[in-house]
């Protein structure tokens, strides 16, 4: 029969579990206590251990009655999130064999078991619970971040290649915005992760939902050049403009004053003449505007058209252009 909760008790119970001491907690369970109850950190013994990684305290403690699926009240993270958090595979493994969802998120953002570990880059975890059934494509309740998502944004190459190897879904954007894996790996620069992406057929030109940003644009917004000569050589559209305002990849370029990729640009064909579709602004305005001499070079010695203004006519704009435009001195 259970002893009724004595803190005194349970405190010793959390401290054995906390600091790995499987004797002290054999002790404390031999009460017998209630091994379910919460500290004032909202963590169960199990939770505690399995954070820890200590088999031995988790054994124990499911033995005595723990509840194997028992969350966190604050967030609902269980034993196995935390053991998969931690990288603790045998404590995973036990846990997973012994019956517990897998596929259970937490409660305040839905996270699950597979993504936490993946946006860690445990890959040996990864392949282990991806081999036990867990939901490769499961997203995340509040933006749908998948782990394909979160690996690609880590840039965990091995743990992206394992995903999609095993078939998770490439394209599958966020829920938020629709940032596709690729997207995600473009914007933050991880080049070997765009390549297995892209080599293992991801839609090189599917944009975000909610301003049709696309891989090549980010990744020339971003400067990331390498990342821009791949996706080119690979096929991406280059003239692709944003769903907002018409913006192509090099007109973003131009804006950010990022001369290298203007350059690989220009040379692989993109129109330098493409303007927004709000107000006609050009690369090469754009460009003039933000006073990037260097990009105004490349573009006008390549043929942009130095006449064209935007199709509203702003002034100010204009003027701006004008300025760097009207000094031949530039181009000799």
């Amino acid at each position: 029969e259970l002893q009724l909760p004595d803190r005194e008790q349970d405190q010793g119970l959390m401290v054995a579990c906390e600091e790995n001491d499987d004797k002290l907690l054999e002790q404390n369970l031999n009460q017998p206590r209630n091994p379910n109850f919460e500290d004032a950190n909202q963590v169960t013994p199990l939770y505690a251990a399995a954070s820890n990684g200590n088999l031995k305290c988790v054994l124990l403690l499911l033995e005595a009655g723990a509840n194997q699926n028992q969350g966190r009240k604050d967030n609902g993270a269980t034993p196995l999130f935390i053991a998969a958090r931690n990288g603790h595979l045998e404590v995973v493994r036990f846990l997973v064999e012994l019956g517990v969802n897998k596929d259970q998120g937490c409660t305040d953002d839905g996270t699950t078991p597979l993504f936490i570990a993946a946006e860690e880059g445990h890959l040996e975890l990864v392949r282990f619970l991806v081999g036990s059934g867990a939901n490769k494509d499961q997203g995340r309740t509040d933006n749908g971040a998948t782990p394909l998502c979160v690996a690609a944004h880590q840039g965990h190459l091995e743990v992206v290649r394992f995903l999609v190897e095993s078939g998770a879904n490439k394209d599958q954007g966020t829920t938020d915005d629709g940032a596709t894996p690729l997207l995600i790996a473009a914007h933050q620069g991880h080049l070997e992760v765009v390549r297995i992406l892209v080599e293992s057929g991801a839609n090189k030109d599917q944009g975000t939902t909610d301003d049709g940003v696309t891989p090549l644009y980010i990744a020339a917004a971003k400067g990331h050049l390498e990342v821009v000569r791949f996706l080119v050589e690979s096929g991406a559209n280059k003239d692709q403009g944003t769903t907002v305002a018409g913006m192509t990849p090099l007109y973003i370029a131009a804006h950010q004053g990022h001369l290298e990729v203007v350059r690989i640009l220009v040379e692989s064909g993109a129109n330098k003449d493409q303007g927004t579709t709000d107000d006609g602004a050009t690369p090469l305005l754009i460009a003039a505007h933000h006073g990037h001499l260097e990009v105004v070079r490349i573009l006008v010695e390549s043929g942009a058209n130095k006449d064209q203004r935007t199709t509203d006519d702003i002034a100010e704009t204009s003027e701006w252009a004008a300025l760097i435009l009207s000094s031949n001195m530039y181009f000799c």
